[in-house]
């Protein structure tokens, strides 16, 4: 957007809290990204196209336990609708759901190799629904499973895998940690964790949230009380996303997200550098991806078509413990950079007079609970030739009767960007009101002098 154009500033005010020393802080309840990567996996299981189904056949058994996240979608993943599923996630260029299963896929064809290879233990950190233990135990049954998170959190996963099995299965180990008065080091060697056997740690969706300290020191744990050729993979965020560089698909979005949620990002790593970050805690890099290589081998169609676009801001290291010479030299290796705790920051996103006025006149209608009100805010040359308009008519005859949608009586689009080309403009944020918050992006076109949601005019972001 040119910055000639008259506008009024909105400005986000990002409060980052201290991060603690802990591989899953920040998860008093099971979070909300959490909920929602359970949700996407699902959903995926579900494509008919083997290429790009998970194969993750317990994730809709869990999706039960989901308290937080769209209750729409719950229901359709209930159901098994996946084609109205995918419709859903179409109109909102829901760029989580494709990194989610590729990160899925991905971390399941490490841990096939590493069994392969001789692991015989399984950690997984921060599990949460995951549910390796459960898929992979035919191919390996005599692996042993441990999965650690805070009491809380398991307490409703152990229930549910009571449920589906009539007992807990003996190979899994459930280990709950209070980090405040407990190390991973006790608890894991208390539940039976033996650091001698060659064993292999999953941690996704969990190091952006917890700091540079918290990050460190987890690898360090592993690479200090593992043998040599055990491994790890996690997955992380680029730091200049951190730092307000938002150029990476689908990131600003997910600030606001995950900020307005109360998980703010407070680590990552520049591109580039993971490999001497992990160096300096004793751990030799094996790969490093990214979205293009994670399209690449995961999100390709039969047809030869990529399934879909994924936020590019994320990308999963898969490194191993070497034996302790190599460790030692290794650890010589300085990082490049210190990676304090940034500070709280605000981002300024210019918004014309008259798009801020659209939004201003949504929220009006939104809060009328009208559907014929709110339907009038979109777009009458839609995507998919009017198709899309008739789904997201029938969406919100659904979700204005929610509870919270009906004791809503304020609203606020705050957007995180905002990209004008003409009569198009691209943007993407989120939305507060006084009983509930949603992720917003999308496309505005202006039809007859007035700025509506959605059109037919595609362009590379949208395809």
């Amino acid at each position: 957007m040119k910055n000639h154009l008259k506008n009024n500033d909105l400005k986000i005010e990002i409060h980052r809290p201290p991060a603690s020393m802990n591989p899953v802080a920040g998860r008093k309840i099971i979070s909300q990204t959490a909920e929602a990567f359970a949700m996407f996996r699902a959903i995926a299981s579900m494509d008919p196209d083997k290429k790009i189904n998970n194969n993750d056949v317990f994730a809709e058994k869990f999706v039960p336990l989901v308290e937080k996240c769209n209750l729409y979608l719950k229901a359709q993943i209930v159901r098994k609708d996946f084609a109205q599923l995918k419709r859903i996630i179409k109109i909102n260029h829901a760029s989580p759901y494709f990194y989610a299963n590729a990160r899925a896929k991905h971390g399941d064809a490490i841990l096939t190799d590493a069994l392969k290879n001789g692991t015989t233990q399984v950690i997984i950190l921060g599990a949460g629904y995951a549910s390796h233990a459960y898929r992979f135990h035919g191919a390996a049954p005599d692996v042993k499973f441990f999965e650690v998170d805070l009491p809380e959190i398991q307490v409703d996963k152990i229930k549910k895998v009571n449920e589906i099995f009539g007992k807990l299965p003996d190979w899994v180990t459930y280990c709950p940690i209070d980090f405040q008065t407990q190390t991973l080091e006790i608890e894991l060697k208390k539940a039976g964790y033996d650091e001698s056997k060659k064993s292999h740690f999953i941690w996704e969706g969990v190091t952006y949230f917890i700091g540079a300290a918290a990050v460190g020191s987890t690898l360090q744990f592993i690479a200090d009380h593992s043998a040599p050729g055990s491994s790890v993979v996690f997955d992380y965020l680029l730091r200049p996303v951190i730092e307000g560089d938002f150029r990476y698909y689908g990131a600003s979005m997910a600030v606001g997200w995950v900020t307005i949620m109360g998980e703010p990002y407070i680590f990552g790593i520049h591109d580039g550098e993971v490999e001497s970050f992990i160096n300096q805690k004793g751990l030799s890099l094996i790969s490093d991806l990214g979205p293009p290589e994670l399209t690449q081998k995961y999100l390709i169609r039969s047809n030869g078509k990529e399934d879909g676009r994924m936020m590019g801001h994320f990308r999963i290291a898969y490194a191993k413990v070497p034996d302790k010479t190599v460790r030692d030299e290794l650890m010589k290796i300085t990082y490049k950079e210190v990676n304090p705790e940034p500070a709280p920051e605000t981002h300024t996103v210019m918004v014309p007079a008259d798009v801020q006025s659209f939004f201003d006149q949504f929220n009006k209608d939104f809060l009328a609970h009208d559907h014929g009100k709110i339907m009038t805010n979109y777009s009458d040359k839609f995507l998919d030739d009017g198709a899309t308009k008739g789904i997201m008519s029938y969406l919100w005859m659904i979700v204005i009767q929610y509870p919270f949608v009906k004791a809503a009586t304020s609203r606020k689009i705050i957007l995180t960007n905002l990209r004008i080309d003409g009569n198009i403009a691209h943007f993407s944020g989120f939305a507060k009101s006084n009983t509930c918050y949603d992720l917003e992006e999308g496309t505005i076109i202006k039809e007859n002098g007035k700025w509506k949601l959605y059109g037919n005019q595609k362009t590379a972001d949208e395809d």
